[in-house]
């Protein structure tokens, strides 16, 4: 339960990731809720060049399809879980990387999904060992 727990929570930030993106695609004047100054700003992360990967796809929507995925899984192979939970931390170091030195700017939404894929690996060890 726990796991499916974490995982509706990383796939709500996820949504609200990409709401915000495609309201800023729609409108650039558009200022998100994790708004809070030029530094601290969800939209200058996600307007970045840093926000797609694999030829355009976004990352927000990726979030979207991995937490779908550990949801599912979650009731069939803990196993898988805590492989993909341990992908997904170097996939958050990474992008934590990039949005710290490379963008030099805070996304509030994205630093709790990089807090959350922590805690969904945690979890999974814990259940598995």
């Amino acid at each position: 339960m726990i796991i499916q727990t974490i995982a509706i929570i990383g796939l709500l930030l996820s949504l609200y990731s990409y709401y915000v993106e495609i309201r800023i695609k729609k409108n650039h004047h558009y200022k998100a809720l994790c708004d809070i100054t030029d530094i601290v700003s969800c939209s200058k992360v996600v307007n970045s060049k840093y926000s797609r990967i694999f030829d355009g796809f976004s990352n927000s929507l990726a979030g979207v399809l991995f937490y779908i995925v550990i949801f599912f899984l979650s009731f069939y192979n803990l196993s898988y879980v805590l492989y993909l939970s341990a992908l997904s931390i170097i996939a958050s170091l990474y992008l934590g990387y990039v949005q710290y030195f490379k963008i030099k700017g805070l996304c509030i939404v994205c630093s709790s999904v990089y807090i959350v894929n922590i805690i969904l690996f945690i979890a999974a060890c814990r259940i598995i060992y």
